[in-house]
């Protein structure tokens, strides 16, 4: 869904948020998603245990546990 700020918030199953920019390219975003989705400290349980995700700031990701 867009945000009052005409980011992108899009929601993933278990509860956990991804928040990106409408500005970004997409393809970097997938990029950074593999990145820690392959992570062995982190990989796809670790959704489950964070409230949002923010990759809107190049190749960092902030993140919020719950």
């Amino acid at each position: 869904r867009e945000r009052k700020d005409r980011d992108l918030d899009v929601e993933l199953l278990g509860g956990a948020r991804i928040i990106i920019s409408q500005d970004r390219d997409f393809a970097s975003v997938i990029s950074n998603l593999q990145a820690i989705i392959y992570d062995p400290d982190f990989g796809v349980a670790g959704f489950k245990k964070v409230d949002y995700m923010d990759m809107r700031f190049g190749n960092k990701v902030f993140y919020r546990p719950k």
